[in-house]
C-alpha cells in the first residue's frame, strides 16, 4: 500500500485528493503545511490555557495517550539532573532500568534522545551510509512521518511496505543498510510477533540493520498481547517513547540495542542537538523505575469502555484498538457530508482537527489533533489517560461530547472560513 511511488505516482484518498506521502493523508486549504498545523497548536494550547486557569487542571482532560510526568525525587535536583555529571552519576542505574524494560542484556548499550522521532532520523543519517531505508508497516498503517523526513536528511532512498505486500521482494530489491519495523503503530495498527520475527530476519538477510520503533510497542505488546520484546526476537535496535502506553515519563526516545549502533547514533544525535540532556535523563530513569504492567491495562480497560459507548452513538465510525476508540479521518468526513447533504469544503485531516478544536474547546479534551505535533496522524485517536476519562464525565459523557461535535460541525462542512475561526482562532 505504501511501497515507494514513481515519481510521477500520486495517490488520492476517497474524495480524490491528493494524499503528501510524508505524512499520509491530504492536505487542504486551511492546514496546508507544518506551518498552519503549528499555527492550529498554538491556538489549542491558549484554549487549554484558558480553560485551566479558569477551572482548573482537572478541566483538562489528557485523551492522547501520553501521560507525560515528571517524576524525579528531591534529591535528583542536585545530583542527576546536574548537567555535568548527573548522567554519569546514574549511568549504571539507568542501564539497567532501560535493559530491563525493553528485554536487553549485557551485550547491549542505551541512550537517550529527546524525541522518538530524533532517534529515527539520527538512526538513518548514521547507519545508511548512501543505501537505502527500508520501512515495514502493519497493513493499513505506515511508519511515522520522521522516516521520511530523516530519508531526505540523510539523501537516501525509502521504501515503504505493509505486512499484506509483497515485503520481503521489496526489501531484497532494494538492498538497504537499514530495515525500520513498526510493529505498533500510534493508530494501533499491529504486526503480530511471528511477522515481526520475519522481519527482523529478513533484513539481516539482506545484510540490514534492524531496527524497531517500539514507541508504544515496547509495552502493549508484551503487556496486552503477551509478545516478546524486539531485542529478544534478534533486532538490532530499539526505541521506545518515554511517556506512551502506560510509561508515565517525559517525553523522550529511549533507545538500546547493539553497542556500537547506539553509539554511532548517539554521536550524530550529539552533532545535532538531538540528544537528551540530564533533567530528561533523569525523568525518563525515575519513570522506568516506577512503571508497572498495571498501569497501561488501565488505561486499555478505560479505552475499551469508551470505544462501547461511543460506538452506540455513533456506530462503526468509531473503531475500536487496544486503548481506546478512533475515528479515521475519511470516515469522519464521510459521516459529515453525509449529515449535511452537501458536498465538503475541507479535506479530511481538517474534519478531524476542527472535531478535535470543538471536543477541546467546549469539554477540555486534549488529543493529538490540537496538542500533536506537526505530521502526526490525522485520524481522531481517544485514548484516555490518568483520570480523564473520569474528569471528563465517564465514557456516556464523552462520547455525547463527540456526537454533538459531529451534529456541530456538519453545518459548517461547507464553510472553510468557519472552520479556519475553529482551527485558528481567526478568519482564513
Amino acid at each position: 500500500m505504501f511501497s515507494q511511488p514513481a515519481a510521477s505516482a500520486v495517490h488520492h484518498d476517497a474524495f480524490g485528493h491528493a494524499i503528501d506521502p510524508t505524512v499520509g493523508y491530504a492536505r487542504g486549504t486551511l492546514l496546508r503545511a507544518s506551518e498552519d498545523e503549528s499555527r492550529r497548536l498554538a491556538h489549542c494550547e491558549r484554549l487549554a490555557t484558558v480553560r485551566w486557569r479558569a477551572q482548573g487542571a482537572a478541566a483538562v482532560r489528557v485523551f492522547t495517550g501520553n501521560r507525560r510526568n515528571y517524576p524525579v525525587q528531591a534529591s535528583d535536583l542536585g545530583s542527576v539532573c546536574e548537567e555535568w555529571l548527573g548522567p554519569a552519576l546514574a549511568a549504571d542505574e539507568f542501564r539497567h532500568a532501560a535493559l530491563a524494560h525493553l528485554g536487553g542484556g549485557a551485550a547491549h548499550g542505551v541512550g537517550l534522545l529527546n524525541r522518538t522521532s530524533a532517534g529515527l532520523i539520527a538512526a538513518i543519517h548514521a547507519l545508511c551510509d548512501g543505501r537505502p531505508v527500508v520501512a515495514l508497516s502493519p497493513a493499513g498503517g505506515r511508519a511515522h512521518a520522521s522516516v521520511a523526513r530523516g530519508a531526505a536528511l540523510a539523501g537516501v532512498p525509502l521504501v515503504e511496505a505493509t505486512q499484506d505486500g509483497p515485503w520481503q521482494a521489496q526489501l531484497q530489491g532494494a538492498r538497504p543498510a537499514l530495515v525500520l519495523m513498526t510493529p505498533v503503530t500510534s493508530n494501533l495498527d499491529l504486526i503480530d510477533d511471528a511477522t515481526l520475527q520475519q522481519m527482523i530476519d529478513g533484513a539481516h538477510r539482506a545484510g540490514a540493520v534492524a531496527l524497531v520503533d517500539d514507541a508504544y510497542g515496547a509495552r502493549v505488546r508484551p503487556v496486552l498481547l503477551d509478545g516478546t520484546p524486539a531485542l529478544r526476537l534478534g533486532a538490532d535496535l530499539v526505541i521506545t517513547n518515554g511517556d506512551k502506553a502506560g510509561l508515565h515519563g517525559p517525553r523522550a526516545g529511549l533507545l538500546a540495542g547493539r553497542d556500537a549502533l547506539v553509539r554511532r547514533t548517539m554521536s550524530r544525535a550529539s552533532e545535532w542537538g538531538l540528544e537528551a540532556r540530564a533533567p530528561l535523563f533523569a525523568g525518563v530513569l525515575r519513570a522506568l523505575q516506577a512503571f508497572a504492567p498495571e498501569h497501561l491495562r488501565s488505561e486499555a480497560a478505560h479505552g475499551a469502555a469508551l470505544h462501547a459507548a461511543l460506538a452506540e452513538r455513533v456506530g462503526d465510525l468509531a473503531e475500536p484498538s487496544l486503548l481506546g476508540p478512533i475515528l479515521r479521518e475519511e470516515a469522519v468526513l464521510g459521516e459529515l457530508a453525509a449529515r449535511a447533504g452537501r458536498w465538503p469544503a475541507i479535506v479530511p485531516c481538517e474534519a478531524t482537527a476542527a472535531l478535535a478544536v470543538l471536543l477541546l474547546r467546549d469539554h477540555g479534551i486534549v488529543t493529538a489533533n490540537t496538542h500533536g505535533q506537526p505530521g502526526a496522524s490525522a485520524a481522531l485517536r481517544l485514548k484516555p489517560v490518568g483520570t480523564a476519562l473520569a474528569d471528563a464525565g465517564g465514557p456516556g459523557a464523552v462520547a455525547q461530547a463527540v456526537a454533538d461535535a459531529l451534529d456541530q460541525l456538519s453545518a459548517w462542512v461547507d464553510q472553510p472560513r468557519l472552520i479556519a475561526g475553529l482551527l485558528f482562532g481567526e478568519a482564513a
